[in-house]
């Protein structure tokens, strides 16, 4: 079948492209001693996930993913994938969603910046899971490190609580390797801050996930990261 006979819409990858990418990313990660969780939002495909798994010596089929939206949660769901981080704000009306997948053998990780969210959070019934959202220079979301507001939201998540999480998306933006690593270290020092002022505060912070493509790939360290978050490509 040539490609102008596929049926669209249809992921049609370079697979020499994509090992060769998933090697790169593979020991990016690796050379820090921190666990990978690969974002699926570009390739959106189960196929994809297992590739990396394999890539990173999984023996176990796919482990632990990111998304961006709910419906990319529900497809990996339905391929067995149990550990999700849905990297997205969260909003009350969607948890019955996350809840629903829970139900059903995979745990959706929630995030949030808002006090009054991880309250609702808090009180499903589900038992549902979050990380709270920490700025790292973007400005798009979450707080930073110092704001007191982070240490309330940790306590009203309460037992939801597993950890914090940043992306430094203005990376993106960065020209250079030197740029680059100077970003990764900023992200890495505020996302592992915020993680000690909970702790300090007397929570449990088992997860401190850091994550942007470039940051992760030219990170002179991620000494206190516990996990990172990188897009697989396949150009």
């Amino acid at each position: 079948m040539r490609v102008a006979e596929l049926p669209t819409p249809c992921l049609v990858l370079d697979r020499r492209i994509l090992l060769r990418n998933l090697d790169m990313m593979v020991r990016a990660v690796s050379r820090h001693g921190v666990a990978l969780r690969p974002h699926m939002k570009t390739a959106k495909s189960i196929e994809v996930a297992r590739l990396a798994a394999a890539a990173s010596g999984s023996r176990k089929g796919v482990g632990a993913i990111t998304v961006s939206t709910l419906a990319e949660a529900e497809y990996f769901a339905a391929h067995g994938v149990t550990d999700v981080l849905y990297a997205v704000g969260i909003t009350p009306q969607k948890l019955e969603e996350v809840a629903k997948l829970k139900a059903v053998g995979t745990e959706v990780i929630v995030i949030t910046d808002d006090p009054a969210v991880a309250s609702i959070i808090a009180a499903h019934p589900a038992g549902l899971r979050a990380l709270i959202e920490v700025d790292s220079g973007e400005g798009r979301g979450g707080l930073t490190p110092d704001d007191p507001m982070l240490v309330e939201v940790g306590r009203r998540l309460g037992a939801s609580m597993l950890g914090v999480m940043t992306h430094a998306g203005h990376s993106y933006s960065g020209r250079t390797a030197s740029q680059m690593r100077e970003i990764a270290e900023v992200e890495r020092s505020l996302i592992v801050r915020a993680a000690e002022r909970l702790r300090a505060a007397g929570m449990a912070v088992p997860i401190v996930s850091m994550g942007s493509s470039p940051t992760i790939m030219h990170a002179a360290s991620l000494t206190g990261v516990t996990e990172a978050r990188r897009r697989l490509y396949a150009r």
